[in-house]
């Protein structure tokens, strides 16, 4: 009888440890997602800054099927909706500035997935080159100017496709004076966004041969 004790107590024991040791590996397991019937948040992406032309791009990581994603600017709906696939979705073209973000629908359910982008716009103005013309053999050469500027951005010269020393805007009008190389000159802006844009014309300067010299006699 006392044997057959001992064989319990050392049975519940082990028992006992082997419970424990399971629990404690059930707490560690990662717990199942709960479907609460709402779309999966993927992640926006793209924006950025453009130049001109088609603006940007804005994408999402990923997508569900049967459900649907707005795109938002400044937390308005834009009607771009697109539909789930299974995989990543892409908005292309947006030149508006402004934040985006995107929200999901399922059925009675919506919403906003991670994240937002910016798209801001870093566009040129573009203004007149003057100047140029003809100088005398022998003399200090044109001026060529630009109308006005743009604070902070870099404007090159350029004779054909050869750059010459560049300004920086102040807000005004630029002037390179004394340019004595023959050929067509045209100015490039350049911004510090890496954004450039060629001025509106282009000048020449020429130099004028000077006269024979003839001897005055009497």
């Amino acid at each position: 009888m006392l044997i057959q004790i001992k064989f319990t107590y050392k049975y519940l024991v082990f028992l006992l440890f082997v419970l424990l040791s399971e629990y404690s590996f059930a707490q560690k397991l990662p717990l199942p997602p709960i479907d609460d019937g709402c779309p999966v948040a993927y992640t926006v992406g793209g924006g950025g800054i453009y130049c001109s032309g088609s603006g940007k791009n804005v994408t999402l990581s990923d997508s569900e099927q049967g459900v649907t994603y707005q795109l938002r600017r400044n937390g308005t709906d834009l009607g771009n909706v697109k539909n789930g696939t299974g995989s990543s979705l892409m908005w292309s073209g947006l030149a508006t500035i402004g934040t985006y973000t995107v929200r999901a629908t399922m059925g009675a359910c919506s919403k906003i997935m991670n994240g937002e982008v910016d798209i801001v716009s870093s566009q040129l103005s573009v203004y007149t080159v003057g100047g140029g013309g003809g100088y005398c053999s022998g003399g200090s050469g044109k001026t060529i100017t630009l109308s006005d500027s743009q604070s902070g951005v870099s404007y090159t010269l350029y004779n054909g496709g050869s750059a010459l020393p560049s300004l920086t805007g102040t807000g005004g009008a630029l002037s390179w004076p004394n340019q004595k190389l023959i050929g067509t000159y045209t100015i490039v802006a350049t911004n510090g966004s890496g954004c450039s844009k060629t001025m509106s014309g282009s000048k020449s300067i020429s130099i004028i041969s000077l006269p024979s010299v003839y001897t005055v006699g009497g």
